[in-house]
C-alpha cells in the first residue's frame, strides 16, 4: 500500500516557527535578568554567549520566516515577562537556583525545537535549520554543566 503525505499549509510552519522564534526571544530576555542577578563574571561572559547565541538563531529563523513568505515574530511578547520573572526570582535565592532557572527554559526551547522537528519532518527548509540551530550548543553545554554538573569523563552523563 501506498503510504499517503498529509500536505503542511505553509501557515502552520511559520506559526510553528514563530512560536520557536518567540520563545528564542524570551530566553535572550531571561538572559538580561540573569546578567543582572549574577555576582559571577565568569557567568556573566557565558550568560552573555548563550545570549548572543540566541541572537545569532533568532536571524537565522526570521530568515527561514521570511523564505517562507511569511513574517516573522518580533521580540517582544507577553511572554517573555514569565521567562524573566523566573530568572529574576531565582536570582534572589542561590547563583545555583538562577542556573537551573536558565538551563529550564533552554530546555524548554530545546523541546519545543525538536517537536516542531517531529510535527513538521516533511519540510526540508524548516527542519534543516531547526536542526543546525539544535546543533549549535556549545555554549549551551557550558550551562548544562554549570547547571546540573560536570560531565563524567567514564560515562559521558552529568553528575
Amino acid at each position: 500500500m501506498a503510504a499517503f503525505i498529509r500536505p503542511i499549509s505553509t501557515k502552520k510552519m511559520l506559526q510553528a516557527l514563530n512560536g520557536v522564534i518567540r520563545l528564542t526571544y524570551d530566553l535572550i530576555h531571561s538572559y538580561d535578568t540573569a546578567i543582572e542577578q549574577s555576582a559571577d563574571p565568569d557567568r556573566h561572559r557565558m550568560f552573555r554567549q548563550l545570549q548572543a547565541m540566541h541572537e545569532r538563531h533568532c536571524l537565522k529563523l526570521a530568515d527561514t520566516a521570511r523564505y517562507l513568505g511569511g513574517n516573522p515574530a518580533n521580540s517582544y511578547d507577553w511572554r517573555q515577562w514569565i521567562t524573566r520573572a523566573k530568572a529574576y526570582l531565582a536570582g534572589i535565592g542561590s547563583e545555583h537556583e538562577l542556573l537551573w532557572a536558565v538551563y529550564g527554559n533552554e530546555q524548554k526551547l530545546r523541546e519545543t525545537m525538536r517537536q516542531t522537528i517531529r510535527e513538521f519532518a516533511t519540510c526540508d527548509d524548516l527542519v534543516s535549520v531547526l536542526r543546525e540551530v539544535l546543533a549549535d550548543s556549545d555554549e549551551y553545554e557550558q550551562l548544562k554543566e554549570a547547571a546540573v554538573g560536570k560531565k563524567s569523563s567514564v560515562t559521558g552523563n552529568y553528575r
